[in-house]
């Protein structure tokens, strides 16, 4: 075996070990502000009566965008209070293992046009890419991704019983709230003992 390819291979696991702590911490604000974002567009959708195809498209697009980019800032802040360099290979692998299942979403709004079977479709897609991006990730992400599975399978199930903002915020809003406050519960526990 070649020297060089092992101490690589040590290398990486070395640094996907450390960068998973980092994500950890990370990762309990970001999953926060998202299940914010995503309840508050759920809210938003049934006040504003957003009832409509494009008007659903554009307000969960428009909550996607914001979820994204608070994410990105977020994970950023961290990665310069730890003096580490965000766009690392573990992020890059992150990333890319999240990118077909994003993909995949822009594809469905383009395709179905009934937003509860949307959203039903965008659960089932988001807990396919979280999954993939867990395995760079603790553990309890690709527990959560189930979750959203789940959820999805559930929504498409509903057909149109359900409103779909009621279906996003309780998918996009509810779990990743509940996922991060069980983070920082996990953590103060942690550092406690």
């Amino acid at each position: 075996m070649n020297t060089n390819l092992a101490e690589e291979n040590l290398s990486l696991i070395r640094t996907l070990m450390e960068r998973a702590t980092v994500y950890r911490r990370a990762l309990a604000p970001i999953m926060i502000t998202t299940g914010v974002i995503g309840t508050t567009a759920s809210v938003f959708g049934m006040l504003g009566k957003l009832a409509a195809s494009l008007q659903f498209l554009a307000c969960w697009a428009g909550a996607a965008a914001v979820a994204l980019l608070a994410g990105f800032a977020l994970a950023r802040r961290e990665a310069l209070q730890e003096r580490e360099a965000f766009w690392s290979p573990p992020t890059r692998r992150v990333a890319l293992a999240l990118l077909p299942a994003g993909a995949a979403g822009v594809i469905a709004a383009c395709v179905e046009t009934d937003p509860t079977q949307l959203a039903g479709w965008w659960l089932l897609i988001y807990a396919v890419g979280l999954h993939g991006a867990g395995f760079f990730m603790p553990s309890g992400v690709r527990r959560l991704s189930w979750l959203f599975l789940l959820a999805g399978g559930v929504a498409l199930g509903w057909k149109n019983s359900c409103s779909p903002h009621v279906v996003m915020g309780l998918g996009f809003g509810g779990l990743h709230l509940v996922y991060g406050i069980y983070l920082y519960a996990t953590r103060a526990r942690q550092t406690s003992l």
